[in-house]
């Protein structure tokens, strides 16, 4: 198995935030099915004859005067009355939320007033049923939420889609975004800054929005964030290094952000309401790229004291790619083809003092198959030699952190070795190693040695004036 086949990995965060789309568009249609259906039905059987000359009139006279609306639509809208779509038109009548309170001011000029109790009553069930649709409940909606404010919406309507067009090209700029920069991300930063951004673009959203802007919904300011973000690292990258992989990361990011925004513009899936949140978004993840504080730090061989392949000065230089590679993949978590390659390369080079500490750090996340052990002694003699006191402290903690610690350390050093790393540790005046190494070593040694370091010991707290301790080891040795 080569390390490198763990450099492509299915991305974790962007996998879970797709599958969660995927599930909350789902849920919602099947959701919805049932009561648009109602919706329309009810609309076209009670409301949509009074309503829709009024509609037109009142579109008409709105584009004219105000220039709100497009001529468009108007046009759409009377081909649909000519053609007698009547879903189309009452879906045209109802996706306008300005009409009706338009309507309810005005009702005394195109009613009776018998006709107007009857069309605020069925008005009033026809509104039940939309607050019922999962855009009334999870999506943000000016009005609505003026009126009463749920700020749990400032973040459900992230996740919640209604196009399934919208939803698939999100879905599969998310999956290449996340493939490209997941690796990279420190993932509870991101995740915050998502937080703000969501925060962000729904509060300028209701700022500029109004009855006549669609509910906002939908993860695109997140994807164009991750397109800021992803764009201005690669073409840093590749202005730093100038290599063709680079390159044709940048323009496959580039020609994905064009493509996307087309899509976006073309069909209205975003709109002028929230432009500004989106423009915010990506110009945040462009700041953020030049940033260290969403990045995370150059592996440096896992928290586990490894020294680089071009440090390594005891390999031989047909080695050292080999030994990149071990390195590599623990980057890539990927241990057990680290742990062959390590073991493999020590058979070959056992007097190489790096391979020996990286090996050792490795198994030791595994003391109990039986190569951790042979590692420790001859760090541990490495140590004794050099007098190494520091690295006498983590050895010796390590060894003392193991299950079999007694079994074990009875067949791992000398009573000559213990009684020596007992010596250092006095000599750095750590007494409770000390104390630690001589009840390792009574445990394996003959009397006169145990005798020997007892005596140490006496010596030692009597200069430090701890009577007691003196007193204890002085009867320790009367009875030897």
């Amino acid at each position: 198995m080569d390390a490198k086949e763990t450099l492509a990995r299915l991305p974790l965060t962007g996998s879970l935030f797709a599958i969660l789309l995927g599930i909350t568009f789902v849920l919602c249609r099947l959701h919805d099915q049932p009561i648009q259906t109602a919706v329309s039905a009810y609309h076209s059987q009670h409301l949509l004859k009074t309503e829709a000359p009024i509609y037109e009139d009142f579109y008409s006279k709105r584009l004219a005067i105000e220039r709100l609306g497009s001529a468009d639509r108007l046009a759409q809208f009377k081909s649909a009355q000519k053609n007698k779509l009547d879903s189309l038109i009452s879906e045209f009548i109802l996706s306008d939320r300005s009409f009706q309170p338009y309507l309810n001011e005005k009702s005394h000029l195109f009613f009776s007033a018998k006709e107007v109790d009857q069309w605020r009553n069925q008005r009033q069930h026809l509104e039940q049923l939309l607050l019922r649709l999962s855009s009334y409940q999870f999506a943000l909606i000016p009005e609505q939420f003026k009126a009463a404010p749920e700020f749990s919406r400032l973040f459900s309507n992230l996740f919640m889609e209604t196009e399934i067009l919208n939803l698939f090209s999100n879905i599969l700029c998310l999956m290449i975004l996340f493939v490209l920069l997941e690796a990279y991300l420190i993932r509870r930063r991101f995740w915050a800054v998502l937080f703000c951004l969501g925060l962000t673009h729904a509060s300028l959203y209701l700022l500029f929005a109004d009855s006549l802007s669609a509910p906002l919904s939908g993860a695109n300011v997140v994807i164009y964030f991750m397109f800021g973000l992803a764009l201005t690292r690669y073409l840093r990258a590749y202005f730093r290094s100038r290599t063709a992989i680079r390159l044709c990361l940048s323009s496959l990011i580039s020609i994905l952000f064009i493509v996307k925004a087309l899509l976006d513009i073309y069909y209205q899936f975003i709109f002028p309401a929230q432009s500004a949140g989106i423009l915010l978004a990506a110009f945040t993840g462009v700041i953020l790229a030049f940033m260290d504080f969403i990045w995370r730090p150059k592996p440096q061989a896992v928290d586990m004291n490894i020294t680089k392949a071009e440090t390594v000065t005891d390999l031989p230089a047909d080695l050292r790619r080999v030994y990149q590679e071990a390195l590599t993949a623990l980057t890539r978590f990927n241990f057990a083809y680290a742990r062959s390659s390590l073991a493999q390369l020590h058979t070959q080079v056992p007097e190489s003092v790096q391979l020996l500490e990286s090996r050792y750090h490795l198994e030791k996340l595994h003391p109990g198959e039986g190569h951790f052990w042979p590692l420790l002694k001859a760090r541990l003699e490495q140590a004794i030699k050099y007098k190494d006191y520091s690295l006498l402290c983590k050895l010796f903690f390590d060894m003392q952190k193991n299950v079999d610690i007694e079994q074990e350390s009875k067949n791992l050093l000398s009573p000559t070795a213990y009684l020596k790393i007992m010596h250092i540790f006095l000599e750095h005046h750590n007494l409770e190693k000390a104390e630690q190494s001589f009840n390792l070593l009574k445990t394996i040694a003959d009397k006169s040695t145990v005798k020997q370091a007892c005596q140490l010991l006496i010596e030692h707290f009597a200069r430090k004036k701890l009577l007691a301790k003196q007193a204890n080891y002085q009867a320790l040795y009367d009875n030897l």
